[in-house]
């Protein structure tokens, strides 16, 4: 996740280029600031959606959003434009290590001993 000034194109189409790899299929609605995509993916697959359906286009990009708000509101309560991306690095790290469950000794082990 990635804070954006706005949904110009050249704003998304920078956002793109420095944030996805070049191999990636990317799935979108049919928003005209997203139609410079495709120069800078493999990929890019624009989906006109009415409102009403959006939520089973994208359930987990959704759910994701949901999550994020909820964690900025109901933790950190008030969040400065400052410390919002480091906020939402935070959620992103998390939500990626949710299941190693007992494997996260061994991994702070080898984060350990690849440092020093």
């Amino acid at each position: 996740m990635v804070i954006v000034e706005n949904l110009k194109c050249a704003t998304v189409e920078s956002t793109v280029k420095a944030s996805v790899d070049y191999e990636s299929v990317v799935k979108t609605d049919n928003y005209t600031s997203y139609g410079k995509i495709k120069d800078n993916v493999w990929s890019h697959k624009a989906q006109t959606v009415k409102p009403k359906d959006s939520v089973n286009v994208l359930p987990w990009v959704h759910t994701m959003i949901s999550n994020a708000k909820r964690t900025l509101l109901g933790i950190h309560h008030m969040v400065s434009k400052e410390y919002i991306q480091g906020y939402l690095d935070e959620f992103c790290y998390k939500v990626s290590r949710r299941y190693f469950g007992e494997k996260l000794i061994d991994r702070l082990l080898i984060a350990y001993l690849s440092i020093n």
